[in-house]
C-alpha cells in the first residue's frame, strides 16, 4: 500500500493512528511506525507518536479511541482527506518556482 492507497483506506479508531503513522513515516515526518498491538497496550505513546508527525506540518490531530481523529489546520478543522493532503503538499521536495520569501 503506498501513501496515496492510505487517503482511501478505511480508518476510524486504532486504524487511524496506525494508517496515519505508516503515512507520516513514509513522508518522512516520522522516523517509524506504530502497529496494531502496540497502539492497543501503549494508546497514550502511540498517539502523541502520530500526533507529533501531524504538528511538523501544521496540523494538529486529536487522536480518539472511541471515534474518528479529529484534525485542524490554521484553526479550522478539516477533514481527514484534507490532513492527508496538506502533509503531502508540505512534503514535496524539489526545485521552488517562484520568488524566494
Amino acid at each position: 500500500m503506498n501513501p496515496d492507497d492510505l487517503n482511501k483506506a478505511s480508518g476510524g479508531f486504532l486504524s487511524e493512528i496506525v494508517n496515519d503513522s505508516i503515512y507520516l513515516k513514509d513522508l518522512g515526518l516520522l522516523p517509524d511506525t506504530v502497529g496494531d498491538i502496540y497502539t492497543l497496550f501503549n494508546w497514550d505513546d502511540a498517539t502523541s507518536f502520530v500526533e507529533g508527525g501531524w504538528a511538523k506540518v501544521g496540523i494538529t490531530c486529536v487522536t480518539s479511541y472511541e471515534c474518528c481523529n479529529e484534525y485542524y489546520y490554521q484553526g479550522q478543522k478539516i477533514s481527514r482527506d484534507d490532513a492527508l493532503e496538506i502533509a503531502k503538499r508540505a512534503c514535496i521536495k524539489g526545485p521552488q518556482i517562484g520568488p524566494k520569501a
